[in-house]
């Protein structure tokens, strides 16, 4: 309640931010390939406040469109440079969406608005979905995932292999790729059975031409098994932490002064 009743005034003071996570190559020159977007939220009082609860704190406080305004606004802006279709060194930028989010009708707009503001190639966002969230027989968020696949704004599955239904999940929804569970990366190093799971994974998707990023690599051994596999993209601490908009865009100055020299 207490959170509920702040968030309204913390996003128009600007107390919630949107960070970046950067997405890396592996293999090669293990180059930034993408961002993902995620909401941060400094309490004056209380400190961070996780972002699955400051989600909520929007939802009891029935302010979700504003955050997601926010959120797809910013996010979109900082890093516009690396999202327009003549850009040196292309990037893609994945945001979150909220159960909330993928059936609300401000989705669609939101998202839309702010790639015709920033004049980017709507190819490069993602929209993130866990499939712990969607049903494919929820009519209002199909009819958005349709509009902005046609619009060229593409699906990632996140959390795939968390639940029972990752795989029909994979051709029951327009997804243009998956983000492995944090838990098959963790416990790959260990466990034989959740490599190979992975592996099948991996393969299954360079089959059907998805994207596939592996996330939680937090500690070389991860991203060493990650390489292993042949999973192509990934992310982590041990890669790289979240940061604010300025850090990330200085960040990707250099990768591309290194890429263009």
């Amino acid at each position: 309640a207490l959170l509920a009743s702040a968030i309204g005034q913390a996003i128009q003071d600007r107390e919630v931010t949107v960070h970046f996570q950067p997405v890396f190559r592996v293999g090669g020159d293990r180059g930034i390939v993408g961002l993902e977007a995620l909401v941060r939220w400094n309490h004056p009082e209380l400190g961070p406040v996780p972002a699955p609860e400051t989600v909520a704190a929007a939802k009891m406080a029935k302010v979700g469109a504003r955050l997601h305004l926010m959120i797809a606004h910013t996010a979109i802006s900082e890093v516009a440079d690396w999202l327009r279709p003549d850009s040196i060194n292309p990037l893609f930028l994945t945001i979150n969406a909220s159960p909330e989010d993928l059936a609300a009708d401000y989705l669609v707009p939101n998202l839309l608005d702010a790639i015709a503001q920033g004049g980017v190639d709507p190819r490069r966002v993602f929209v993130e979905i866990s499939e712990q969230l969607v049903s494919p027989d929820a009519r209002g968020v199909m009819d958005n995932i349709h509009t902005l696949e046609r619009a060229g704004v593409r699906m990632l599955l996140d959390d795939f292999g968390e639940g029972q239904t990752s795989i029909s999940y994979i051709h029951e929804l327009p997804v243009a790729g998956i983000k492995l569970d944090r838990k098959l990366v963790v416990n790959a190093i260990r466990s034989q059975t959740d490599r190979i799971v992975i592996e099948s994974i991996v393969g299954l998707c360079r089959r059907l031409e998805l994207v596939v990023i592996a996330e939680g690599v937090e500690t070389a051994e991860h991203r060493q098994v990650i390489e292993q596999i042949g999973c192509g993209m990934a992310q982590g601490y041990h890669l790289a932490t979240p940061q604010d908009g300025a850090h990330t865009r200085a960040l990707l100055r250099g990768e591309r002064m290194a890429t263009t020299n």
